[in-house]
């Protein structure tokens, strides 16, 4: 006789409920979550020593890895979000800028402009990144013709916004709506 039956006698259905559930994660109905959280609820917070028990045998000596997997999760969305949040930052500054020099530019047209007074190394940076391979010629042509470039500069820093706003919802939608597992009890 296990330590179920001794302590249970079947009153209140336990042990039909017990073994109802054993059943189900031996035919693959229940995932070990699932179950563990049916245990706990059949045998209530007096036997812990049970549901303790139950835990070990379903999740091992280090009890739940599935917790230390969400967080792993969890911080590769964060990390997700901090990148694109910090992309979001980048593209203002760098379009703010962008836009500041071609304002520049209508009011001194015949005055040669540098650049670097405008844009930082970060914003500069971006640029290059957004531009992938062809990011350095871009540049070069931002230094030696910023008028002709600007404006293809703005086009693309504002369809990159509209990349990474999608992509931040993406990433809140995930973070706002994760899948939960069903309740079996």
């Amino acid at each position: 006789m296990n330590k179920v039956q001794k302590r249970f006698a079947n009153e209140r259905g336990v042990i039909l409920e017990y073994l109802e559930t054993i059943r189900k994660l031996t035919q693959a109905k229940l995932c070990n979550k699932e179950a563990y959280d049916a245990i706990m609820i059949i045998f209530d917070k007096e036997n812990q020593d049970l549901i303790d028990e139950f835990k070990f045998l379903l999740f091992g000596r280090n009890g739940n890895k599935n917790e230390k997997k969400k967080e792993d999760k969890k911080n590769s969305m964060e990390d997700e979000m901090f990148e694109v949040d910090m992309n979001l930052t980048r593209r203002k500054t760098a379009e703010d800028t962008a836009k500041e020099l071609m304002h520049s530019l209508q009011q001194h047209e015949d005055q040669q402009i540098n650049i670097n007074i405008y844009f930082s190394a970060v914003s500069l940076g971006y640029i290059r990144k957004i531009y992938k391979e062809e990011g350095s010629s871009i540049i070069t042509r931002l230094r030696d013709d910023p008028t002709s470039v600007l404006p293809k500069i703005l086009k693309k820093l504002e369809s990159e916004e509209k990349v990474l706003i999608k992509k931040w919802g993406d990433i809140h939608e995930k973070k706002n709506n994760p899948c939960k597992l069903g309740s079996i009890v």
